[in-house]
């Protein structure tokens, strides 16, 4: 059974040595680290409940490297989190058999990476501010994303890199009500992507392989939208949107509309909604 933890503030890697544990670093707890991270889990421990509502600053590491699953990860409105990466969701070879990790940011992250996810099966809720050259990296299948109404998701290069994803029997969903800014705002991978956009993408967004869902209905994408191969589906409610599909793309892509719609080249298909 695990226990009730307050860190305090310190100079030096706090180590998690417990599953099922609540760890907890207060209001105005600072973490500072140099050439180092700020808390770690290692894969022998899961299932952890880590609230940070205090401040970590490292240069050379991860504010929080988490390499267990089943964790949940819950930041402070008042919580500012900085360093090479944010949170890095690093399983390793943790039981597979458990959860992914829940992750609900309300801190302010700015990381070159501000979340890296390697987990599968992961769930990241997101109420405020992830800043970074790419702000989301993700290499595992299955994560679940919600940028709330308010929330910004703030990328130099990318907003949103799941380029490195590479199982094409995976899906993973993105849900916008806030604002996700990049160069390229959204690049996908190798699996499905479900991607609904009630808010603002400023940036290109690249659907990449698989079988793609984009819900653009009732919000705004300052940028392209681009399927990639297999047959991408497209659901729109504006001909303002900017859709585009290759040559070699797939032989099904399909544009639903509200609006009356005229497809560009390599659409095949539309359906024109009540």
């Amino acid at each position: 059974m695990g226990s009730t933890i307050n860190i305090g503030s310190r100079t030096s890697t706090y180590d998690i040595g417990d599953s099922d544990s609540t760890i907890n670093l207060a209001k105005n707890d600072i973490i500072n680290v140099e050439n180092g991270n700020g808390i770690v889990q290692n894969t022998s421990f899961n299932s952890d409940a880590i609230n940070v509502n205090g401040e970590i600053h490292v240069s050379g590491g991860s504010a929080l490297r988490i390499e267990g699953l089943a964790n949940k990860i819950t930041t402070g409105f008042d919580s500012v989190i900085t360093g090479n990466i944010g949170i890095w969701l690093d399983n390793g070879t943790a039981n597979s058999n458990l959860d992914g990790n829940i992750v609900v940011n309300q801190a302010q992250v700015v990381a070159i990476e501000a979340i890296r996810n390697e987990d599968a099966d992961t769930s990241i809720l997101n109420f405020n501010v992830l800043r970074g050259d790419k702000a989301i990296v993700g290499v595992t299948y299955g994560l679940t994303l919600t940028n709330g109404k308010f929330a910004t998701i703030d990328g130099d290069s990318r907003g949103i890199d799941l380029s490195g994803v590479s199982d094409t029997s995976q899906q993973s969903k993105i849900t916008n009500d806030g604002t996700i800014n990049g160069d390229i705002a959204i690049i996908g991978g190798a699996e499905r992507e479900n991607v609904t956009n009630h808010g603002t993408i400023n940036g290109n967004v690249q659907l990449g392989a698989g079988s793609d869902v984009f819900d653009g209905s009732g919000g705004t994408v300052n940028g392209v939208v681009q399927g990639g191969d297999d047959n991408d589906t497209y659901i729109v409610d504006s001909t303002d949107i900017n859709l585009q599909e290759q040559a070699t793309g797939g032989t099904g892509d399909t544009v639903e509309s509200t609006v009356s719609y005229t497809l560009h080249a390599n659409f095949e298909n539309l359906f024109l909604l009540g």
